[in-house]
């Protein structure tokens, strides 16, 4: 699961999760984080336009498309 969190000197709240699963075995293709990510940023810019975010992520991360959805 992912998680999306404000936080704000000691307080963290949870403002988004998505979880990375598929609904049945017979699917074609497998969900995965990167799939997760561009769903729960879809979200976040919806709900909160202006929000400054800090992204907090490993290497699966670190590639053109995620930098492109993160600007």
């Amino acid at each position: 699961m992912l998680e999306a969190k404000l936080v704000v000197g000691d307080i963290v709240i949870s403002i988004d999760s998505e979880f990375v699963e598929n609904e049945n075995e017979n699917v074609e293709k497998q969900d995965c984080e990167i799939r997760a990510f561009y769903r729960m940023a879809k979200r976040i810019k919806k709900e909160y336009p202006k929000l400054p975010i800090i992204i907090s992520g490993d290497a699966l991360y670190t590639c053109e498309p995620i930098i492109m959805t993160c600007k």
